[in-house]
């Protein structure tokens, strides 16, 4: 299943694609596509902006997966990251910012069970998961850009956020059985 990975919806996001992740030995950008293919899942990485040929010359695993300019630069932002990555996609795809750490398995099949449930022919737009207190899962991500929410992106006039009322999302709930990211000792 394809992921795209926004790597280019604000002015630092190139900067932030370039850190060295904390054993150095990877930048930022090239663990999560490390990450993204560990779970068999195919990123589509979204660059934009002055700083994107450096993230080129400095990522080892860019090679292995189909790049996309999000031609807006300055203007760009995840909308705009999207409606340029969907252009990669014939159906449907998950939408994951950079920063965001890559969620479990367990999260993605979620998502897909999600979309096999509503059906194929589904009136929402974007799936996303919510944990059992009614919060967001991580910030709202990853997205599941069903087959009307890719038309709907690309052929809608003048929808620039995901917020736009014509954008309808279905909820669902996650019980994550493991943890998104390590948890600090108990003293």
């Amino acid at each position: 299943m394809d992921v795209l990975l926004l790597a280019g919806y604000r002015q630092d996001c190139n900067h932030f694609a370039l850190r060295r992740d904390t054993d150095n030995e990877l930048i930022f950008l090239d663990r999560q596509i490390e990450n993204l293919q560990s779970l068999d899942l195919n990123p589509i990485v979204v660059l934009s902006g002055t700083a994107a040929d450096h993230v080129i010359l400095n990522s080892r695993k860019l090679p292995e997966v189909d790049l996309v300019f999000d031609t807006n630069d300055l203007e760009a932002n995840l909308t705009t990251n999207i409606k340029a990555g969907l252009h990669m996609v014939s159906h449907t795809a998950f939408a994951q910012p950079l920063e965001v750490p890559c969620p479990p398995k367990e999260v993605w099949m979620a998502l897909r069970r999600a979309y096999t449930e509503t059906g194929f022919t589904t009136k929402m737009s974007m799936i996303q998961l919510f944990d059992p207190k009614g919060a967001p899962w991580h910030w709202g991500f990853p997205l599941f850009i069903t087959r009307l929410g890719r038309h709907q992106l690309l052929n809608e006039d003048n929808l620039t956020s995901l917020t736009d009322s014509r954008l309808t999302y279905h909820h669902c709930p996650i019980e994550p059985a493991q943890d998104l990211a390590p948890q600090g000792s108990e003293a």
